[in-house]
């Protein structure tokens, strides 16, 4: 549809309130159009609207219920609100349906982990290392792995320093990855954000 690709351009360079419309347009042609539902929702999300792309993703969900992408894009809102019950449904049933989906892993883990769920947390974190230790995914489940391995009272390095060798670390976060290695000071950290 066209005011859906006017839309996505719009939401690529950031222009929400011109891609709204062009969704809704595009929904008022075509009310089961699901991909308009996803990329409103999306837009909803990135403005801060977290009730309306709850919702928007939700009717999604109900056009799509096998597209691991609405669960994770919804468990996010859920989480960005505090909601983090939902956020561990959604990225449950996302992982679900694609269970190697590092993203979801460390968005649940971290989820698990504001819930005071530490356990569970590392166990996310664990996995999510484990899809692809060379990943950028990788590094930020290996630095929140530290993080609730601290809390547990458990050493947390080793799985720093094993991503920090598969890892490319010069691009973000791999500054971050550094600085816990303690192979970068905290200006130089500072430098690279």
């Amino acid at each position: 549809d066209g005011y859906e690709s006017r839309g996505n351009s719009y939401r690529h360079q950031g222009q929400f309130d011109e891609a709204i419309p062009d969704y809704n347009h595009a929904l008022q042609l075509k009310s089961d159009y699901a991909l308009a539902y996803y990329y409103l929702g999306l837009t909803a999300d990135l403005e801060g609207q977290y009730d309306t792309a709850i919702a928007t993703m939700g009717k999604y969900i109900e056009m799509q219920p096998k597209d691991p992408d609405g669960f994770a894009e919804r468990g996010l809102d859920y989480f960005e609100k505090g909601q983090y019950p939902q956020a561990i449904a959604d990225f449950n049933k996302a992982l679900e349906l694609q269970p190697n989906r590092a993203y979801a892993l460390v968005e649940r883990g971290s989820a698990h982990f504001l819930a005071g769920q530490t356990s569970q947390a590392a166990a996310d974190f664990e996995l999510a290392i484990g899809v692809n230790p060379a990943s950028p995914t990788a590094v930020y489940a290996a630095l929140w792995l530290h993080i609730a391995k601290m809390r547990l009272h458990q050493e947390g390095n080793e799985e720093l320093r094993e991503v920090a060798q598969k890892a490319d670390l010069s691009s973000w976060p791999g500054p971050v990855l550094k600085f816990y290695l303690g192979q970068m000071t905290e200006d130089e950290l500072m430098a690279a954000a």
